[in-house]
């Protein structure tokens, strides 16, 4: 990267640091992409430039949940592959976690986002966020023999994660009542356990 290249990173990455740290501090609703100029420093036009709206930092919040920590879990890998169903499992509970950190306010709208970007207009699901390590992961430990191969892997991954933004959708409506990675744990558990040969 040039040098400049580096200078506009860093202001992209710190307009994004302060958005989601007034998410959490002050609630998204109340969040302005002025607010987040203010307290960033960086000028409103450079902020649109990087991000069309607040709901575009949401985005990017929602690809970074579903991408970090647990994503190394998904490579193929023969470690990860010794026991992929438990692979499955702390891979989602590491983005529970993610999640948990957020706090149900913010996942709520993060998965109002995600219900919107995820349906096509004619009503059917795109696999936007649907992690494509995960899909792979899945297509090989079935290859092996580890994992029932009588669903394809997109569709198990489909299923996987529908399981998941079933669990997120429990906890951001008990206002987070409840562990959520301890929850995730317990019953993708249970559910992926069904893909097991």
């Amino acid at each position: 990267m040039t040098p400049k290249q580096i200078k506009t990173q860093a202001r992209k990455d710190l307009v994004y640091k302060t958005a989601i740290d007034l998410f959490l501090s002050q609630g998204y609703r109340a969040t302005t992409m002025r607010q987040i100029s203010e307290t960033s420093g960086v000028s409103i036009g450079s902020i649109y430039h990087f991000y069309e709206n607040k709901e575009a930092i949401l985005t990017q919040l929602g690809a970074t949940l579903m991408m970090t920590n647990g994503i190394a879990r998904l490579s193929v890998t023969e470690e990860n592959l010794a026991d992929p169903i438990t692979t499955v499992i702390l891979y989602y509970v590491d983005v529970a976690k993610r999640f948990q950190q957020i706090g149900p306010e913010l996942t709520h709208h993060l998965q109002m986002q995600i219900s919107r970007v995820w349906q096509n207009p004619d009503g059917s699901n795109n696999d936007l966020y649907i992690v494509p390590e995960l899909v792979n992961y899945i297509a090989e430990a079935q290859k092996r023999g580890k994992m029932d191969a009588s669903v394809s892997p997109l569709e198990t991954a489909r299923m996987l994660q529908s399981a998941s933004e079933g669990i997120l959708g429990t906890w951001f409506l008990q206002n987070g009542s409840f562990s959520l990675a301890e929850y995730a744990e317990e019953f993708m558990t249970r559910f992926a356990r069904s893909f097991a040969v």
